[in-house]
């Protein structure tokens, strides 16, 4: 089974994808797709990192099951909800993958948001996974998930160079984020190489932080073989956060229901 820890410190996550620096819409469309329903909702969230998507669903009410296989990320997260004085009972949190968790509850929703498909890279383990989730939906639960829109020529560009992201400051510190392109294995459809972080205090490097990571991708047509053969119905397919159709944004975002 293929590996999907990115070990990306906390702290850093927390910094490098805050709106300032990572604002696709995406926190703002999970919610609002869960709060249309408008009663409070069970959800299970895979892949919650530090609770993006987690805290404001709690903020709304309702009762989350999110899965981390980050325990790092997952004391992050605790922290976060004490400190913003949110119901404790209406969040478990599991620190392990969801590949080894065995959960008896149905959901409403089941979210796998900020690409987390995207760390199962073999097509066997990908099946399994769905047809896991398919089975704790209820009829007409639904599952929502996004990946990136694999665009070749960005795909195999800067390869074996460091590509600088972005830049900020905390404190007295100047924090340099750079994306390291290793390999991209076309036949096996994956990228990998590795994050660094350069900060600074004053002129002085003082630090330097190297995270290796791997992600894999997919084309519209690879992801809706999967969901049928899984038994799921795609009800919306967009290319954007924003409502773009497919093909006109940099996302594949794909809301699917139970459909017995």
């Amino acid at each position: 089974m293929a590996s999907r820890w990115c070990q990306i410190r906390p702290d850093l996550y927390d910094l490098f994808y805050s709106p300032k620096h990572h604002n696709n819409g995406d926190i703002k469309y999970y919610v609002g797709l869960v709060d249309t329903e408008k009663s409070s909702k069970k959800i299970l969230e895979i892949g919650s990192g530090t609770g993006r998507i987690t805290i404001p669903l709690l903020k709304g009410g309702h009762t989350i099951t999110a899965v981390e296989i980050s325990q790092e990320s997952c004391n992050w997260l605790t922290l976060k909800v004490q400190e913003n004085h949110l119901k404790k009972d209406k969040l478990l949190l599991i620190s392990n993958d969801i590949m080894n968790v065995e959960l008896e509850d149905e959901f409403d929703f089941i979210l796998l948001p900020f690409r987390v498909f995207q760390h199962f890279y073999e097509e066997d383990e990908q099946i399994v996974l769905l047809k896991k989730l398919y089975n704790l939906l209820p009829l007409n639960g639904k599952l929502i998930l996004d990946v990136f829109y694999p665009e070749w020529k960005i795909l195999t560009q800067n390869i074996g160079e460091a590509v600088l992201f972005s830049e900020d400051k905390r404190g007295n510190e100047i924090i340099k984020r750079y994306f390291f392109k290793e390999e991209v294995n076309l036949l096996s459809q994956y990228f990998r190489g590795y994050w660094k972080y350069e900060l600074y205090k004053t002129q002085n490097m003082a630090k330097t932080i190297i995270e290796p990571f791997k992600m894999g991708y997919y084309t519209y047509n690879q992801l809706s073989l999967l969901f049928r053969i899984s038994g799921f119905k795609i009800i919306e397919c967009l290319g954007s956060f924003a409502g773009s159709p497919l093909g006109k944004g940099n996302e594949i975002i794909i809301q699917a229901m139970k459909n017995i």
